[in-house]
Parts: structure tokens; sequence; C-alpha cells
């Protein structure tokens, strides 16, 4: 190989090690917003009460519908939403097909998406130098009611995944990937939501009086 053959290979070797040592060290950490507490112990309830999950998952990506994998996340998130539910041990029987439950829970997922693709554009512009971030923005609704007196009670909760992406960010990556921090935040909400139908007073026995024509709780 002569000499001009030599620097063209040597340069073509720099340039690719130049590339993959800038792709080790870009990378990106994903940070949950922290609006809700930390679920670390559920109250005790006497009465475990059996409950059918109703379940909807949607999402948007800079306001417009996102429907890739549509089916697959909605089935995952009631089966997630049935589990947690089940873990709290609040609860008796609880299922996404119950025939004759006592409280239904109907729950709607919405992940709000934030992408700012000049932003990104720009952090690959310059190799990962200019930060940029994607958001995903929770919100979930559920309706609470008790199949047996008809008693309803709605709750809202909100939190958010915000991924960044910047040079020298990798250390952080295989503790802070999105999917993992967007599952802890999901199984949060879920177990707040667990607290807020006990707060709802809908868990506690109802008894039928029939001089008053009324439901009572005790």
């Amino acid at each position: 190989m002569n000499t001009k053959g030599r620097k063209i290979l040597i340069k073509k070797h720099l340039t690719t090690g130049m590339i993959s040592l800038i792709g080790l060290l870009s990378g990106c950490a994903s940070f949950q917003g922290g609006e809700l507490q930390k679920v670390k112990t559920f109250p005790q309830t006497h009465v475990k009460k059996s409950v059918d999950v109703d379940a909807s998952f949607t999402m948007y990506l800079n306001g417009e519908p996102f429907t890739f994998m549509h089916d697959a996340a909605e089935k995952d998130f009631a089966e997630k939403c049935a589990k947690r539910l089940n873990k709290s041990k609040m609860f008796g029987d609880v299922s996404t097909t119950h025939p004759d439950p006592d409280i239904k829970v109907s729950v709607a997922f919405a992940d709000l998406a934030e992408n700012n693709l000049g932003e990104a554009f720009l952090t690959g512009l310059t190799l990962y130098l200019y930060p940029s971030s994607h958001t995903d923005n929770f919100h979930l609704s559920a309706r609470i009611t008790d199949m047996r007196t008809g008693r309803q009670k709605d709750i809202m909760l909100t939190d958010k995944v915000t991924m960044w992406q910047q040079l020298f960010l990798l250390p952080l990556l295989p503790f802070k990937t999105q999917p993992y921090e967007a599952n802890k935040c999901m199984n949060n909400m879920i177990d707040n939501l667990c607290l807020e139908i006990y707060r709802t007073g809908l868990l506690e026995t109802a008894t039928w009086n029939a001089s008053s024509s009324e439901w009572r709780r005790r």
C-alpha cells in the first residue's frame, strides 16, 4: 500500500473511531416529575370487595393521535391496573372480566407526549452538546362505581416523565431509561389511585335501611 493509501485508511479509521466515541459518550436519561407521593404502604380494609377493571389507553404526540401498538399498550395497561390493585391487598377478587363485581373501576389513561423536533435536530447536529428533551405527560382519570348502591366518585391524577438527551449522560442510561421510569411512574399512579379509592369511602360496607329507603355505610 502506498503512502497516499495508508493516509486514507488512517483517516477512515480515525473518523470511524470518532463517530463511535461520540455514540458512546452521547446518551439519555429519564426523570419522573414527582407530582405524586411514593406509596409505601396501603390502608387495611376489613371487607375485601371484588373489583372489575375497565381500562382505556390513548397516546398523543404533539397533539396528534399516536396509534402504533395501541391495542397491545391498552391490554398491558389494563393488566397492570389489575395487578397493582391486587398487590395493594385492599380488595378481594380483581379482574378485567369480573361478571358481578362489588366495585367497578373505569380507568382512562392518556399519554400526552411533547417533543420539540427542532431541538432534537439541533442536539444531533451538535453531536449531543446541545441538550433536548422529550416529555410524556400522564393523565389518569377514573370513575369508581359501587355496583350495589350506584354511588360514584371521580378521581384524576397527573404525573410526567422527561427524557433528556445530552453528551455525557451515558453513565445514567442503564439506570434511568425512559421505559423503566415510565413504568415506575405508571405503577405509582395506580398505587395512588388505590389510596384515592379508599378515601372515597366506597370500600366501606353499606346496608339498606328500609325505613328511610337509603343506603347507610358502616
